[in-house]
């Protein structure tokens, strides 16, 4: 089972997680697009709530 760990919320974020784009949770259908085709150097995506 996956765990999900929620830093953002809390700016608990360690500096050496992998992200490479932070955007509003309103956008995470395009931040998930961005993460599946990998475009624009996507890594990780980190969602604002």
């Amino acid at each position: 089972m996956m765990k999900t760990v929620c830093w953002e919320g809390k700016n608990e974020v360690p500096p050496d997680a992998p992200r490479t784009h932070r955007m509003d949770l309103d956008d995470a259908p395009y931040g998930y697009e961005l993460f599946k085709d990998k475009e624009d150097g996507c890594i990780k995506v980190v969602l604002k709530p």
